[in-house]
């Protein structure tokens, strides 16, 4: 397979000079070389499980500056199996749903303007009604702008306005 058990950076990038604007996503060995798609839908801000058996990823291109967007280009997380190449929907709101990153095996948390209008942090499991996911973070008028999630899933820190913030 793709990965292959090796230790993999992730990134999503416009590299093949595709028509459509939004970027595919792309593993770069650490040890260098050329990077190689991961799967030939678009999307972006790949994440993978702890054992590299799941890849998370979002679709969409909304800005993530346009709370409350609802449209065509909505953002939502999907699921990828790189041994099956099968791919899951796990959100559907319509809205933004992004940047997911695994808390588990079976767990994720991703950030979404869907419960008061300002980008918060929400948890949902894999193959339950994500849209019904409890808020983990009570921002108003400010967002999320950016977040990264330990490998052992216990710690999240994420940007808002400009600073740092720690959930564990």
């Amino acid at each position: 397979g793709l990965l292959d058990g090796r230790v993999v950076a992730f990134i999503d990038s416009t590299i093949e000079g595709d028509l459509y604007r939004s970027p595919r996503p792309f593993v770069v060995p650490l040890e260098g070389g050329t990077p190689l798609r991961l799967h030939d839908a678009f999307g972006g801000a790949p994440a993978a499980s702890a054992d590299g058996s799941k890849v998370l990823f979002e679709r969409g291109g909304s800005g993530w500056s346009r709370r409350g967007y609802t449209g065509p280009d909505n953002r939502n997380v999907w699921l990828f199996d790189p041994a099956a190449k099968t791919f899951v929907q796990l959100t559907k709101y319509d809205g933004n749903d992004g940047m997911p990153r695994f808390v588990g095996a079976d767990e994720f948390v991703f950030v979404s303007d869907r419960s008061n209008g300002s980008m918060n942090l929400h948890r949902a499991k894999i193959g339950s009604t994500a849209d019904s996911a409890p808020r983990l973070t009570d921002f108003d008028g400010m967002d999320i702008h950016s977040l990264a999630v330990a490998l052992d899933g216990k710690t999240a820190v994420f940007g808002v306005l400009g600073d740092l913030w720690r959930l564990d």
